[in-house]
């Protein structure tokens, strides 16, 4: 399947809340704030071609937004892309076993218990997963979030620390990227600011410098999260960028070692979930999920472009609380 731009790949109404879709013409369009989904469409785009399958190439080395690290924290380091995907193998088996998607083996707003399977390496304290409408920390008072599917100014919003004890806060300001041609917002990114930082018990992510990676992500492992609060795991199959937007697309490539198993398909209500590289152990955050179906589809966090929008959006809300 040939990957096309963002613009041109579908209307911007179809989206994860909106129907499923597997990055081909539907059949059918809904607002994209409706929660329930049609049936997913079968199409052949569900189950893509063999690959050929082609090593990444360079190394990767994340870095801060704002430049500032979590208490106790330093930057992943740099690392090869086959480095990173032997790490993943590491502490996964070739099959999920029972639970091994979960990343909480108990959720709730008083409180939450991790699952205890392989994502214990991980910190997911920095995602809110306490409405459908989830939101990520880049910094200790700015989160990402799906532009057709955030959560409006003044709404309550709940971290869960790696104690699994709830940390609120109230997101005070949201700047949404303006909408294409009357339709939905374009790119599909909202950046909201909390009304105080969290506290060091709560982590950000480190995103990957504005660059192209086209060829250096090629077939890396991708771990997609849902509104479930799960994991699935995919191969990434191509990042686009352009002057009007970047976009990283993930699926099930058969030439690759990661059994089928671990993918999953996603549906309406996913939309805004992140999306994770794993580099010498430390989450970074790529993508938040705009479109759905056997892999993700959204905006790339380590493109110029969406970059550019995020840090301005930044600027923007920090002059409305000088």
């Amino acid at each position: 399947m040939t990957f096309r731009p963002f613009a041109a790949a579908l209307p911007l109404s179809i989206l994860l809340t909106g129907c499923v879709t597997t990055l081909s013409p539907t059949r059918s369009t809904a607002s994209p704030q409706q929660t329930a989904a049609p049936a997913p469409l079968e199409t052949a785009a569900a189950k893509p071609k063999t690959l050929a399958v082609k090593a990444g190439s360079g190394s990767i080395r994340p870095t801060y937004l704002l430049g500032t690290t979590p208490a106790g924290k330093g930057l992943p380091g740099s690392a090869s892309p086959a480095q990173m995907r032997q790490a993943i193998a590491k502490v996964t088996t070739k099959k999920p076993r029972a639970g091994d998607k979960k990343i909480f083996a108990r959720y709730g707003g008083g409180g939450s218990q991790r699952a205890n399977n392989w994502l214990k390496n991980f910190d997911f304290s920095g995602v809110a997963w306490d409405t459908p409408r989830t939101a990520t920390l880049i910094s200790d008072r700015h989160v990402i979030m799906a532009g057709h599917y955030d959560r409006p100014s003044g709404s309550k919003i709940t971290f869960h620390d790696r104690n699994g004890r709830p940390v609120v806060r109230t997101l005070a300001a949201v700047k949404r990227a303006p909408s294409k041609n009357g339709g939905n917002p374009y790119p599909d990114v909202s950046v909201g600011r909390l009304n105080q930082p969290i506290p060091n018990t709560v982590t950000f992510y480190p995103v990957l410098p504005a660059n192209n990676y086209s060829e250096s992500l090629l077939h890396q492992d991708m771990l997609a999260t849902n509104a479930k609060r799960e994991i699935l795991r995919f191969n990434i199959l191509s990042v686009y960028h352009s002057t009007g937007t970047d976009m990283i697309r993930s699926g099930n490539s058969v030439n690759l070692d990661l059994d089928l198993s671990w993918s999953g398909r996603l549906v309406s209500g996913d939309s805004g979930n992140p999306v994770f590289i794993v580099v010498n152990g430390q989450l970074v955050f790529v993508s938040t999920s705009t479109f759905g179906g056997q892999g993700t589809n959204g905006p790339f966090y380590g493109g110029p472009m969406i970059q550019g929008f995020v840090r301005d959006a930044i600027t923007e809300l920090e002059q409305r609380f000088r």
